[in-house]
């Protein structure tokens, strides 16, 4: 009897401690579930055009990495056509034009009757915004800021008349990667991202208005080189269609998106249409430093959070 109870709560044991692991795995590498009913698209599942060509997009959370892709098509009365699958939309912009001269640039970006200029980040009362097209887009939040990595010291402080000069435009929010006339710096190159299209900046004089106003967005030559990944592979199953990506050998890297070339799009017509996305990518993984920055990240903005609302009531 005394053996069968130790063997009884060592299985118990055994299987809590299993399960304790297997959540805990799944908080380091966190799995995203994707669903679209075959209506209508939403923040996180949706389709872009990217210099005439189509493709669907998944928004990744929390600056992660991605290691494998399923989509399950039901019923899936048409053929999938899907092709090559990117981790960053920069790979696909246009590159033709220079800018040559600080007056050029200028009219790129000049606000009519204002001393502002579009890709700029002005600050009014409690709320930071990004000035895009003539249209002033509100940050959801600070982690949003840090995530697309803008620079808080390029922050201009401003009073309320230069919003007569623009319009309102939708808040920026986790979903969003780049931002129109906004800059990036790949290989000590500066790009001002225009429509789809990365415009260079070959003029001394033009670099330095730019470093001087603007927020430079850094991005790693390496993941712009190796922004394909791989292509997605269909096959009919009994339930409709699988699709999963063949991965090649390139590295993803953190913050990555998921852009994958459409042939054909008539498939999600009355379909409905399932994706999962797994972060697990071997014990090499940068993943649970990720997770740790994200947890600390969420800790730091409740903690502010609370802290505003024991002012307010402190008042």
């Amino acid at each position: 009897m005394l053996n069968y109870k130790i063997k009884n709560t060592i299985l118990v044991t055994s299987l809590a401690l299993l399960f304790l692991g297997w959540v805990v795995f799944r908080i380091v590498f966190p799995v995203f579930y994707f669903n679209y009913n075959g209506q209508s698209e939403n923040d996180n599942f949706f389709i872009r055009k990217i210099n005439q060509k189509t493709y669907l997009q998944l928004k990744l959370k929390g600056e992660y990495s991605f290691n494998k892709i399923i989509l399950k098509i039901k019923p899936g009365k048409n053929n999938v056509a899907l092709g090559d699958v990117y981790q960053d939309e920069l790979a696909l912009y246009k590159q033709d034009r220079t800018i040559n001269s600080l007056e050029e640039l200028k009219k790129y970006l000049i606000v009519d009757g204002s001393n502002i200029y579009n890709g700029q980040l002005i600050n009014h009362g409690d709320s930071v915004f990004f000035i895009e097209n003539n249209h002033y887009r509100a940050f959801a939040n600070a982690m949003v800021f840090d995530n697309l990595g803008f620079d808080w010291k390029k922050i201009v402080e401003t009073d309320g008349s230069v919003f007569n000069k623009l319009e309102k435009g939708k808040h920026i929010t986790n979903t969003t990667r780049y931002l129109n006339d906004s800059f990036v710096r790949i290989d000590n190159k500066i790009y001002l991202l225009n429509n789809n299209e990365k415009i260079l900046i070959n003029d001394i004089r033009a670099k330095k208005f730019i470093e001087d106003k603007f927020s430079l967005l850094d991005v790693d030559k390496k993941k712009s080189d190796s922004a394909l990944v791989g292509k997605m592979i269909c096959q009919k199953t009994s339930f409709g269609e699988k699709c999963f990506l063949k991965r090649n050998k390139a590295t993803v890297f953190p913050r990555a998106e998921i852009l994958i070339e459409m042939q054909d799009k008539s498939f999600l017509e009355g379909n409905k249409v399932s994706a999962r996305v797994d972060t697990f990518d071997g014990i090499h993984s940068v993943v649970p430093k990720i997770t740790i920055r994200n947890i600390k990240r969420l800790i730091n903005i409740r903690y502010e959070d609370e802290v505003i609302k024991l002012k307010s009531i402190l008042k």
